[in-house]
């Protein structure tokens, strides 16, 4: 919500929550698992501009799979 920006991607379940937000040329996004009131999560943020851009999110997509709750 500080940062700004367009949401362009949102979900969320019972224990968990994604999120991707474009400000400017720059991807931010997050992926957070909550266990035992515990929050873990991982941050990514990249220039959509970047010709490496179509990488980025598939690690962004593979990383989303494997940080899930067990």
């Amino acid at each position: 919500q500080t940062l700004g920006g367009t949401t362009t991607y949102s979900l969320a379940g019972d224990n968990w929550y994604g999120i991707t937000v474009t400000k400017n040329t720059i991807v931010y996004h997050r992926k957070c698992v909550i266990d035992g009131g515990k929050s873990y999560y991982y941050d990514f943020q990249y220039d959509k501009n970047s010709v490496s851009a179509a990488e980025y999110d598939t690690y962004i997509n593979y990383m989303d799979k494997a940080f899930s709750p067990q």
